[in-house]
């Protein structure tokens, strides 16, 4: 089931930002847009981030953007056994970082 946003900022073409309204709802999620010599960069955030859920969701960033990657160059994305198995074997270095 999607799960619905609310638009917190929009400044169109640089910047979104949005929070999840239900399931995580703590969770803001913000997208940059910059021109860059080569052509777009994209950032990224999570904003108010609980850091007892930073091994969590660390390595769940990792496979989104894996996966997204691989749907750009047509590569087979990394299945949910591959996030319970590789991805979440770094949860440990995610936690690291919080210390």
């Amino acid at each position: 089931t999607p799960v619905p946003y609310e638009i917190l900022a929009c400044d169109p073409p640089r910047l979104l930002t949005v929070a999840a309204l239900e399931g995580f709802a703590q969770w803001r999620i913000g997208l940059m847009l910059a021109e860059a010599a080569d052509g777009t960069s994209v950032e990224l955030r999570q904003e108010d981030v609980n850091r007892d859920e930073v091994a969590m969701i660390g390595p769940g960033w990792e496979w989104y953007l894996d996966r997204l990657l691989a749907s750009t160059v047509g590569d087979e994305p990394p299945s949910l056994g591959d996030f319970e198995t590789t991805y979440m074997a770094m949860s440990a270095d995610y936690e690291a970082l919080t210390r």
